[in-house]
């Protein structure tokens, strides 16, 4: 372990008055209140009991966070990967083949984007009887003229969504504002 008290002895290039001696960090800390010297004590202490082990990990966990955050600000959603994915969700009926994208996705980054694939694979999977109704359901809001039923086309519109249905919600949304100028 290196001798702490030589290198604590050493001068620091701090710039001194004019003719007056340089201070040692010793002197300095000598001049410190207690609260002072004891933080630096238990920082000196620890310094010299981790050492240089746990530089590392801390660094490669420091490291690790930047890249994740970076990657995270800039997105995963380049501008192919934007158009692949809406025609993916406009024209992919396959349940299969949309559960192996939204792997591909996920592994990318892209996880809501991969959530939304899955949903939409499950959709294809429903029971008929299921299917049936949501269609009922949606076909019903699209014949409504009535335009306080806008808070209703809309949370039915949320709906859609969240279980996969995007067309189906986009469909309800643009015909909710449709009402809205109407009335």
């Amino acid at each position: 372990m290196p001798d702490t008290s030589t290198a604590l002895a050493t001068t620091t290039p701090a710039a001194p008055a004019a003719g007056a001696p340089q201070k040692s960090v010793l002197d300095k800390i000598k001049d410190m209140p207690i609260g002072g010297k004891i933080v630096t004590g238990l920082g000196i202490a620890a310094l010299a009991l981790v050492g240089a082990p746990a530089v590392l990990p801390v660094a490669i966990v420091g490291a690790g966070t930047a890249m994740y955050y970076r990657r995270k600000a800039v997105g995963c959603m380049t501008p192919e990967r934007q158009a692949i994915y809406e025609a993916m969700l406009r024209n992919l009926k396959d349940p299969v083949k949309l559960r192996a994208m939204a792997a591909t996705f996920e592994k990318e980054g892209c996880t809501a984007q991969a959530i939304q694939l899955r949903l939409r694979a499950n959709l294809k999977d429903m029971p008929k009887a299921v299917k049936e109704e949501r269609v009922a359901a949606y076909r019903k809001a699209i014949e409504t003229t009535d335009p306080t039923k806008i808070p209703v086309i809309l949370g039915m519109a949320d709906d859609f969504e969240k279980l996969g249905a995007v067309g189906a919600a986009a469909d309800l949304r643009t015909y909710a504002a449709t009402l809205k100028v109407q009335a």
